[in-house]
């Protein structure tokens, strides 16, 4: 039904189970080849102030991600904006193994196929109103850092648990350094070589024992 000055509805006549409007856009191309765009929708505007405010907002498009044939296919459902100079821009890809990639310039994927979201260097996981916690990795180094008010804290509240750090051994192992053991109320550093650590210090109700 299209209403004018309003726009266009697309309605069902069926009232039983099941009964949906269906709008299909269809290629009937012979030869699909990877990249090739099987269908888009532009969202348009006619503005009278003109520029920028005239032509395409934002687009989606179904690309190829395969060359078809009877048991080949594949797809990715790809999001369009633009900024605020007119220019159109990939804001978002869904891959046809249902990841989501964010694609400012770097992508951030949520991994539907290793259940991970991966972060490229440099992009940071920050929380709090002032950005205070962050989170993140520059190529070379990996970073938690309290930059805003208040005390980094590391707490572990299981009953009898422990605030464990480990690092490398020496020899391409993984030692425990630190042990605040929530038994015994003990706080331990210890020397760690060839996967194993030997506790030098630990705290006492008393004072210390080396």
């Amino acid at each position: 039904v299209h209403i004018h000055n309003v726009g266009l509805t697309l309605k069902t006549t069926g009232t039983g189970d099941d009964a949906f409007p269906e709008f299909i856009l269809q290629s009937n191309e012979d030869t699909i080849i990877a990249g090739e765009v099987i269908g888009r929708i532009d969202f348009d505007t006619n503005s009278s102030a003109g520029g920028v405010s005239v032509g395409t907002q934002a687009r989606i498009t179904v690309d190829a991600t395969d060359t078809y044939s009877s048991t080949v296919a594949g797809s990715r459902l790809e999001f369009y904006t633009t900024e605020s100079g007119g220019a159109l821009n990939k804001a978002m890809v869904i891959d046809p193994d249902q990841s989501i990639r964010f694609t400012g310039g770097t992508d951030v994927k949520l991994d539907a196929t290793n259940d991970t979201l991966d972060f490229p260097d440099n992009f940071k996981i920050m929380m709090g109103a002032g950005d205070d916690l962050q989170i993140y990795h520059d190529g070379s180094n990996s970073y938690v850092d309290s930059t805003g008010t208040g005390h980094l804290i590391l707490q572990a509240q299981v009953d009898d648990k422990d605030v464990r750090i480990l690092s490398d051994d020496g020899s391409g192992g993984l030692a425990e350094y630190i042990i605040a053991d929530g038994s015994t109320g003990e706080a331990k550093l210890s020397f760690a070589a060839s996967g194993s650590s030997a506790v030098k210090l630990r705290t006492t109700d008393t004072g210390v024992d080396i």
